[in-house]
């Protein structure tokens, strides 16, 4: 039996356990899948307790994405451009980090929504760990203009220094009253923090694509500040969930899953009634 768990604070809400048994499924792997509620207290202690009990690793949320970058003794190229992980590896004495966010979301984005990254005005709120997994990645396919926001400068400003954005000249920072119009937005702010920073916001977003990372009912909250805009191109971010799942899936396994099928059984899943 391999053993995985995903860590986070909050964590009931979390799919990765149906998506990571129905990877396995696909090649008949025994799989145990759990959540375990975890905080930045107790994240080195868990960790020891998994790797003492023979899990093959962890995906990991917030909000301890940076500290699964800091814990482990080797990085991937992708951990290593975001500066966090989601993803760890345990083999032998060596705890392996990688993060699958960024890899996820424009296999999302291109394969599932159609969109070209090359030359479009993208604004990214937020600057916390799903910020730096696919900030990186979304320069290199050399927009336009990349946008930032976060409520504290301060934290923005460690995103750029961390991550060595510095002198990149496509990358603006505003303020929620900026008037800009973008061609998409990715929301990386976490639960309720969306709507009670943009129910009253001066950015037109009634022509953009709007992308929320979160799922369930975090994004309710998405959804009321898309009526306020008058905007009905959005979406959740259950295809990027899925797809930086057989990221890592195929991380831990060398096999690569199908994604579809597991797409349409976690929208069907996110859509029923909580129980």
């Amino acid at each position: 039996m391999y053993k995985l768990a995903v860590l986070g604070n909050p964590i009931a809400h979390s799919l990765s356990p149906q998506i990571h048994q129905a990877f396995a499924q696909q090649f008949q792997l025994p799989l145990s899948y759990e959540r375990i509620t975890t905080t930045a207290d107790n994240f080195h202690q868990t960790i020891e307790h998994l790797r003492s009990n023979h899990y093959i690793g962890v995906n990991v949320t917030l909000p301890l994405k940076t500290l699964a970058f800091q814990y482990a003794t080797t990085q991937t190229p992708e951990a290593e451009l975001a500066q966090a992980a989601n993803t760890l590896l345990f083999s032998k004495d060596e705890v392996i980090a990688h993060n699958t966010d960024g890899l996820g979301l424009i296999h999302d984005l291109k394969n599932n929504h159609h969109i070209n990254l090359h030359k479009q005005d993208i604004l990214i709120c937020g600057a916390g760990g799903a910020a730096r997994g696919i900030l990186p990645l979304i320069t290199e396919y050399n927009p336009n203009k990349v946008y930032l926001y976060n409520r504290t400068n301060q934290r923005l400003h460690r995103l750029i220094e961390d991550l060595k954005l510095s002198n990149c000249e496509q990358l603006h920072k505003i303020t929620f009253n900026t008037k800009i119009s973008p061609s998409l937005l990715i929301n990386c702010i976490a639960q309720d923090g969306f709507y009670m920073q943009f129910k009253s916001t001066s950015l037109n977003l009634v022509q953009t694509f709007c992308y929320d990372l979160n799922y369930g009912h975090f994004h309710n909250s998405f959804v009321d500040v898309m009526k306020i805009q008058g905007n009905k191109n959005y979406c959740n971010g259950l295809g990027m969930l899925v797809a930086q799942a057989a990221k890592a899936f195929e991380f831990w396994f060398e096999q690569i899953p199908e994604t579809q099928s597991v797409l349409r059984l976690i929208s069907a899943i996110d859509k029923l009634p909580p129980s």
